[in-house]
């Protein structure tokens, strides 16, 4: 494969994962700030003077949902979004014919969701921190620049 070729899909790759992250952004800064919302309102006389700061397209899909459906929903979205940085990441590395990366990179979502969501029954934070990094396009430029290192290494000293 041409060397200009892998770097434009990855470059692809990467701006697919890109939006993918601004797209999981939205929905759940979106969910967080109705679930905020929802709390100031509960019990309040002047609810109505309340701003409600979530954008109006998610106010309309979270209507008349109360904050446990919102927090289930984020759970499901948090799995959601896993396996869509996953597939992705792998769709790269495979198209990129980085097959053995691509296994690793299924085994590295796989393996830190479940430990995430270990860690999420007693430290939430930490839980938090490895989810971000599995929604966000590093693991895919780790794997790629590993590669790249490797390949630099066997090339000089091979």
């Amino acid at each position: 494969m041409n060397r200009w070729l892998k770097i434009f899909i990855a470059i692809a790759f990467f701006l697919a994962l890109s939006g993918l992250y601004f797209f999981r952004d939205f929905v759940f800064v979106n969910a967080n700030g109705y679930m905020e919302y929802l709390r100031l309102i509960d019990g309040n006389e002047f609810a109505e003077l309340v701003p409600n700061y979530t954008h109006s397209k998610m106010v309309a899909f979270f209507d008349g949902w109360e904050a446990p459906e919102i927090i289930n929903f984020k759970w499901y979205m948090t799995f959601v979004f896993t396996a869509g940085f996953g597939i992705i990441s792998f769709a790269a590395l495979y198209t990129l014919r980085k097959n053995k990366l691509a296994f690793y990179i299924i085994w590295f979502y796989l393996v830190s969701f479940i430990l995430a969501y270990l860690l999420s029954l007693f430290s939430y934070p930490v839980a938090r921190s490895i989810i971000g990094l599995l929604h966000s396009p590093v693991p895919l430029l780790l794997m790629l620049t590993a590669s790249y290192l490797e390949i630099k290494t066997n090339t000089e000293h091979g």
